[in-house]
């Protein structure tokens, strides 16, 4: 052992230590619902890019509710919730990047009354989008077009 070598094993022990931040000292800028949703869709649209469907899909059932720095989501069961707080952090850190806000928290909130509308039969599909756009009840009368074959 040379002096050399413990000056050398001291500098490496001390560049490996872990730096202290001080949860205080982060910035805490304040946002607005809409800048956060931008930032929500963009990271959702970035998950689907990347072949993550299953945590784009989570983060589209649900509308976020902004509450100070608090965005509270509600899933509706606890195999979403455990699926999307697996993914959370990343998306956390993400939030707090962009919105410069690093009190930024998600909570999660499992409501087994949510209930989610399929339409499964052509009738149902059809009663469905006829619901979304009213136009298409004329499109089917004018063009004579046979709804049970969609």
């Amino acid at each position: 052992m040379s002096l050399s070598s413990i000056r050398s094993k001291k500098e490496l022990a001390a560049s490996l230590q872990k730096k202290v931040i001080n949860l205080e000292d982060l910035p805490k800028d304040p946002f607005t619902m809409d800048e956060m949703m931008e930032h929500w869709n963009y990271y959702s649209n970035r998950l689907s890019q990347s072949g993550l469907m299953l945590m784009c899909s989570l983060m589209g059932m649900c509308q976020p509710k902004l509450e100070g720095v608090l965005v509270h989501i509600e899933l509706p069961n606890e195999g979403s919730k455990l699926s999307f707080d697996e993914n959370k952090y990343e998306l956390v850190n993400f939030l707090r990047k962009k919105l410069n806000n690093y009190d930024l928290e998600i909570h999660i909130f499992v409501n087994e009354q949510i209930t989610i509308k399929r339409a499964f039969t052509p009738e149902d599909k059809y009663k469905h989008l006829n619901q979304i756009n009213p136009a298409l009840e004329m499109l089917v009368r004018t063009f004579e077009l046979d709804i049970t074959k969609m």
